[in-house]
Parts: C-alpha cells; sequence; structure tokens
C-alpha cells in the first residue's frame, strides 16, 4: 500500500480472530424414523456435543517495509542537490579568494602545542 501522506509502505500479514474459550452444549438429533407424537418410554435420543467458539473480535498484524514512497524519495534528492550545488560554489568562491600572509605565529603555536616551548 502506498500511502499520498508520504508514510513508508505496509503489508497486511495476516487477519486473527480473538476468540473466547469454547463452551460446549448437548443437542438432541431428530431421529426421522420415529413419530413424535407415539414416542415410546424406553427410547434414549441421540444426543451430540456442540462446541460453540464465541467471537470477541479481530485484529490484522502489519510489517512496515521502510521503503520511501516516489515523493520522499525525490526531495530527499532535491536536497541533496542544493547542497552539493552550494559545497561547488562555496569551493569556487574559496578558491579565486587570494592568499594574504597570516599575522598569526603558526610555527610559535605549533611549538608551544607539542614541546610546551614558549
Amino acid at each position: 500500500m502506498k500511502s499520498s501522506t508520504g508514510s513508508a509502505t505496509s503489508k497486511p500479514e495476516a487477519t486473527f480472530l480473538l476468540v473466547a474459550p469454547s463452551s460446549t452444549d448437548t443437542e438432541i438429533l431428530v431421529d426421522p424414523n420415529i413419530d413424535k407424537e407415539h414416542i415410546p418410554s424406553s427410547y434414549r435420543p441421540i444426543t451430540k456435543e456442540v462446541k460453540t467458539t464465541i467471537k470477541r473480535g479481530s485484529y490484522t498484524s502489519q510489517k512496515f517495509s521502510g521503503e520511501w514512497t516516489l515523493r520522499q524519495k525525490n526531495l530527499v534528492q532535491e536536497r541533496i542537490s542544493k547542497l552539493l550545488s552550494a559545497i561547488i560554489e562555496a569551493t569556487k568562491t574559496v578558491n579565486d579568494t587570494p592568499t594574504m600572509e597570516s599575522n598569526l605565529a603558526t610555527e610559535k603555536f605549533l611549538r608551544y602545542i607539542f614541546y610546551g616551548n614558549e
């Protein structure tokens, strides 16, 4: 499923049924060979146990793939393109700037850091 809002895609894994413990009832089966009005006194009806499942609800489990939508991919590619253009422009500007002699005493500074000499 693809969403128009830009969310990740998902695929339903399975739908599950929530049930309560089943109850057992006894049901008397109808005998077509016996007349209902003239039932013998020694007659024992045939019974059958019927399990009844009580449905409580259902739920669906989904796993999200993490796949980006086309819109999300395009937005990220646009941002990367803007960033790359800005880096190229900054590099050109820096490379075209003339260098000047620094008034910092870098030799003295590095000697102090590495050797402790003042």
